[in-house]
């Protein structure tokens, strides 16, 4: 449906063709449940593992928690249940195929490492939606186009 919006700006994204690339709200709708799906089960294991640990070591695990997912995820499927859920697909800018394990570790640690409610999250590409993250590992968030 919405990837046939004329109001999605579109790319060619190699074997892909041209694809709809997914929006900042999406985007961002997709990291909060993912961030929820992974960081609540996280943050529940480290209460269970450190039952008399600080405030910070349990955020910090439940974060690690969340950096797992999110590569491992994007390194075999090239998207997470959040993304899954809102059609939202990593994938290579030159081939179109999902992301390489390197391309994901490096995506999911520039994330992480830059904090991620300053500069990660900046479009750095406004036309191509594609944030420090994306630029560094090559990579681009589409849409997947509706089935039938």
């Amino acid at each position: 449906m919405s990837a046939h919006r004329a109001d999605l700006e579109r790319t060619e994204v190699g074997e892909l063709g041209e694809v709809a690339v997914a929006t900042p709200g999406g985007r961002f709708a997709a990291r909060v449940i993912d961030t929820v799906v992974a960081g609540v089960p996280g943050w529940l294991a480290a209460v269970l593992i450190w039952p008399d640990g600080s405030l910070v070591s349990r955020l910090l695990f439940a974060l690690l928690v969340v950096f797992a997912y999110e590569f491992a995820l994007v390194a075999v499927r090239g998207t997470t249940p959040g993304k899954s859920l809102l059609r939202i697909e990593i994938a290579d800018l030159s081939t179109g195929a999902a992301p390489s394990p390197g391309e994901a570790f490096l995506r999911t640690l520039v994330f992480w490492a830059v904090p991620m409610t300053t500069l990660s999250v900046l479009l750095i590409d406004e036309r191509l939606r594609r944030g420090w993250h994306d630029l560094a590992a090559g990579t681009i968030v589409v849409l997947r186009p509706s089935e039938g």
